[in-house]
């Protein structure tokens, strides 16, 4: 095999490398469009269902508001007797 052989096949070596790292590059920019997508879409999704559900308490608690007082004033009393045990304890 003569040297310029040698050089032609290994410059067709090289521009094939090229093509399938091209490919490569644009798969995997591609993919990470899509999950940059998919992420945004799971984040709106999301900031709705939470506007929901703010705007679903909002109307429990104008329905019924004594109740939702007691709720309240019940799980800050358990949360705070909680906290209160847990800080007493001894290690």
């Amino acid at each position: 095999m003569k040297a310029s052989e040698v050089v032609v096949d290994a410059g067709k070596k090289l521009d094939e490398f090229g093509c399938g790292a091209a490919e490569f590059i644009s798969s995997v920019s591609n993919s990470a469009q899509e999950s940059v997508a998919a992420a945004k879409r799971a984040v709106q999704k999301g900031v709705h269902a939470t506007e929901e559900l703010l705007e679903d308490t909002a109307h429990t608690i104008r329905k019924n508001p004594l109740t939702s007082v007691g709720i309240t004033l019940g799980v800050g009393l358990g949360a705070g007797i909680l906290i209160g045990w847990l800080a007493g304890r001894k290690l």
